[in-house]
């Protein structure tokens, strides 16, 4: 059996985009497109800073202008992706309630299959360059990078969030240990009474 590295890290990449989402829908309570979001709200942030970090180093107008350029291009993307995201939420759920597939959204799996290792592809090589703006850019790709992993992984229905559910589960404890309603009867010679009668 042939093993390509490229599927081995993909599977590695989606495994710990997995955990992640896990760990998110069971504190939180909140699905995977809401977490996909944060990450692309994060993502432009930090590849502007090290764009601009850049550009700064340069100190060519030009440069400033293409960094300006390239900070209103990563929003719209951005923006764009956080809501094809919710809307490939919606159609997920419900095709989970109807026990199905979509069309659509096996589609959009595909689609973040290939951007989500292109971004991976980017980030690592900005790494390999040494330089902090490239560092802070190649971050925020990762980030990127992470979002469209993390819109592959299964889909967790909605639920409370941990302090919630705990509340819940407290609440329900003490309903189910109910007072005892009646008295617990002690023979006399084990009471107060019982006592003393032995000593008269």
């Amino acid at each position: 059996m042939k093993y390509n590295p490229l599927t081995i890290i993909d599977k590695s990449l989606l495994k710990i985009a997995g955990d992640v989402t896990y760990a998110y829908n069971w504190a939180t309570g909140k699905q995977k497109s809401d977490l996909a979001n944060k990450l692309l709200t994060v993502a432009p942030i930090l590849e502007s800073v090290g764009v601009f970090y850049e550009a700064n180093e340069l100190g060519h107008t030009g440069v400033y202008t293409l960094a300006f350029i390239g900070t209103l291009l990563s929003l719209g993307v951005s923006h764009f992706l956080q809501k094809e995201n919710l809307k490939m939420q919606k159609l997920e759920n419900d095709a989970l309630e109807k026990n199905c597939k979509n069309i659509e959204t096996e589609k959009y799996f595909e689609f973040n299959k290939g951007m989500g290792a292109m971004y991976a592809s980017v980030g690592t090589l900005l790494f390999y360059i040494p330089s902090l703006s490239n560092d802070i850019a190649g971050s925020g790709i990762g980030i990127r990078s992470l979002s469209h992993y993390v819109m592959r992984t299964e889909n967790l229905p909605p639920r409370k969030n941990v302090l919630s559910r705990a509340k819940d589960r407290i609440e329900k404890y003490f309903e189910e240990t109910e007072p005892l309603s009646e008295p617990i009867l002690v023979p006399a010679e084990y009471s107060g009474m019982g006592l003393m009668e032995k000593f008269i």
